[in-house]
């Protein structure tokens, strides 16, 4: 019989399981809406070529359904990302001295700051 895992642990599978499913539902949806393969690049150059790619790309629940599917990955990658900090933050603060909490308190502060300006400064200047 094996002890339970602890949370770190844990943390860390859910990681790697997002980490994995990023990996491949971006293969898949690379394989399924490759650009044509006379193109070099990935992006189109003119407005007919993207509405010719839509226009065999749209299915039953529309076009809902391609950007839903188009944002799975990063959604997983997100996931993986915070799953991944939830683990270290595991190790990092329990069973550690005061000077380790420290040093680690001062560099997650710095980067919730960083990723709070660039929210702000990102936040509504999109359509």
């Amino acid at each position: 019989m094996h002890p339970d895992k602890s949370a770190a642990q844990i943390a860390s599978y859910a990681s790697t399981s997002f980490s994995l499913a990023t990996y491949v539902i971006f293969q898949i949806l690379v394989r399924q809406h490759h650009p044509m393969s006379k193109r070099k690049g990935f992006f189109f150059d003119t407005r007919e070529e993207t509405g010719e790619y839509l226009k065999r790309h749209r299915s039953s629940l529309g076009l809902e359904y391609l950007a839903i599917a188009f944002s799975i990955p990063m959604g997983c990658f997100i996931w993986s990302m915070l799953t991944f900090l939830l683990a270290m933050s595991c190790v990092f603060f329990s069973n550690t001295g005061p000077v380790t909490r420290s040093i680690m308190g001062a560099i997650y502060l710095f980067m919730v700051t960083l990723s709070a300006i660039v929210l702000y400064r990102d936040w509504g200047s999109h359509p």
